[in-house]
């Protein structure tokens, strides 16, 4: 308990400081200092900074990949339904967890260097599906044409 107790304040304070900071401007140093903690106490639960800028990017991209998959809402409902829950979920999720956004957002700004692994392994499964079931209403006439990807990114 104390364990998880610990990551999670850190990684709270390392979301905060990546979100104002990015990773560049981020340093151990004040990671640790403002969680509370010393550094070499704080590399016994991250031992790298990087390693810890991946575990904010992977928590943050957790709720994302379980909050956004379109085809969650596919029940039968209508493409304007399905799409404005989708957005209104990615809306929400951006207005609860902004600081996790702005990490994000940079990282993809950036080329996605920390994230490219992850994406690949955890969300390429899923983007196809949607981007699929886009295409099928396309093709159904039930929505405009668009760029599938686009829409998503």
């Amino acid at each position: 308990m104390i364990r998880e107790n610990h990551e999670a304040r850190i990684l709270q304070v390392a979301e905060d400081l990546f979100a104002r900071n990015g990773f560049n401007g981020t340093a151990v140093d004040s990671i640790a200092e403002a969680a509370g903690m010393s550094k070499q106490n704080m590399l016994y639960y991250f031992p790298s900074k990087e390693i810890l800028y991946r575990r904010v990017l992977q928590q943050i991209l957790d709720l994302w990949v379980e909050k956004m998959v379109l085809l969650l809402d596919q029940d039968g409902g209508e493409p304007a339904e399905i799409l404005e829950n989708y957005i209104r979920r990615k809306v929400d999720m951006s207005r609860t967890h902004p600081n996790g956004s702005k990490v994000f957002a940079n990282e993809i700004i950036n080329g996605a260097p920390y994230l490219r692994e992850y994406l690949q392994e955890n969300l390429i499964d899923s983007l196809e599906k949607d981007v699929a079931l886009v295409r099928s209403w396309i093709e159904a006439g039930k929505m405009d044409p668009v760029d599938p990807y686009h829409l998503f990114l």
